[in-house]
């Protein structure tokens, strides 16, 4: 269709040829691009409006519709069908794609209608895609701030909209638009404590560090958070955040210190041990907690990451070269196996047994080498025998 419109535009039959695909071929990507290609080349043609607007209602094809609309905002502006189009899109059409898209036309384009706030009032709060609801939102935050329904319908919609999506991000447009509001604090701290879903409570503590450091239930929060949610992420957040934000709080290293005792779960002891040996180096115990998660029955994230920590951060301790050695052993995790010969070659190469231990291990991954290669050759041999040729010697 392109090609025929750039090429032979002036050909009498282009022209007729387009409005033929247009309106009935069954193509949805050849009506798609004839309905393109007539309103930016023939917009004169009195055809051109009535097929844009026939598209644009009838066509079976989201894409159709939606294409049609759009060339109908950029150029018929002014038609008086238009704004009805729209208006008929976004509030009737099937696909939510097609009325979120147009209700962002109508917020964007005719936004001093007055059908267009109360459209956009009804998709935020009554349309069926958590889309279509959520984007309404954000239009009426950024374009109505001032209406008084506008900040009843964002609480409403953070504090009990079905979708996580949609109550994560109408939080986050009352924290960009109404932060100095008293409710926008505590429908932030409810839903950081209680809402059903991880991604929104996770989401939520982070808006509350950012935003509401200073206040006490802030740091409270986090530590409820750290100690007790239901969900690794959140707890691994806000053990990041108490970390590396409230570090001389006395509780603070206290909790990072049950997060990395054993039987919790992996991702939260991996943080929490993390944060201790970055953050806690004096302190006596991140040293014995680092020893016992080099421990052979540990998981070997936990060993790999104590092995590092112990060999960065305690290389003049006389145990840290001892376990490392015996984490370098044959038989151990590979990758623990690995990390330790890697700080060992680092910090002690020097050290007689370790030369030995590396020298066994470049042997040790040699012969393996040679045995996976010896393996990937019997399917060859295999063939070879089968059709009566030699191997190669």
């Amino acid at each position: 269709m392109q090609e025929l419109s750039r090429g032979w535009k002036q050909d009498p039959d282009t022209r007729q040829i387009l409005k033929t695909r247009a309106a009935s071929d069954e193509a949805d990507t050849v009506r798609l691009a004839a309905v393109q290609e007539l309103a930016r080349a023939w917009k004169q043609d009195p055809d051109t409006l009535q097929i844009l607007k026939a598209r644009a209602t009838e066509d079976m094809d989201r894409y159709v519709r939606l294409a049609a609309v759009q060339e109908l905002t950029r150029a018929w502006k002014q038609d008086p069908d238009t704004l009805q189009i729209l208006k008929t899109r976004a509030t009737e059409d099937e696909d939510r794609y097609v009325r979120l898209t147009v209700a962002q036309e109508l917020a964007r384009n005719w936004k001093q209608d007055p059908d267009t706030l109360q459209i956009l009032k009804t998709r935020a709060t009554e349309d069926e895609d958590r889309y279509v609801r959520l984007a309404a939102v954000q239009e009426l935050a950024r374009g109505w701030k001032q209406n008084l329904d506008t900040l009843q319908i964002l609480k409403a919609r953070a504090a009990s909209d079905n979708d996580p999506a949609v109550r994560l991000g109408t939080l986050q447009e009352l924290v960009r638009g109404w932060k100095q509001n008293l409710d926008t604090l505590q429908i932030l701290k409810a839903r950081a404590v209680s809402d059903n879903d991880p991604a929104v409570r996770l989401g939520t503590l982070q808006e509350l560090v950012r935003g509401w450091k200073q206040n006490l239930n802030t740091l409270q929060i986090l530590k409820a958070r750290a100690a007790s949610d239901n969900d690794p992420a959140v707890r691994v957040a806000a053990v990041q955040e108490l970390a590396r934000g409230w570090k001389k709080d006395p509780d603070t290293p206290l909790i990072l210190k049950q997060c990395a005792a054993s039987g919790e779960d992996p991702a939260v002891r991996l943080s929490a041990v993390q944060e201790l040996a970055r953050g806690w180096k004096e302190d006596p115990d991140t040293l014995q907690i680092l020893k016992k998660c080099t421990a052979s029955g540990e998981d070997p994230a936990m060993r790999l990451s104590a092995v590092q920590e112990l060999a960065r951060g305690w290389k003049k301790d006389p145990e840290t070269l001892l376990i490392l050695k015996q984490c370098a052993a044959p038989g151990e995790d590979p990758s623990v196996r690995l990390a330790a010969a890697q700080e060992l070659a680092r910090g002690w190469k020097q050290d007689p047994d370790v030369q030995s231990l590396l020298s066994d291990l470049q042997a040790a991954e040699e012969q393996s080498t040679l045995e996976a290669r010896q393996i990937d050759q019997v399917p060859l041999i295999n063939r070879r025998r089968k059709t009566g040729r030699r191997s190669p010697r």
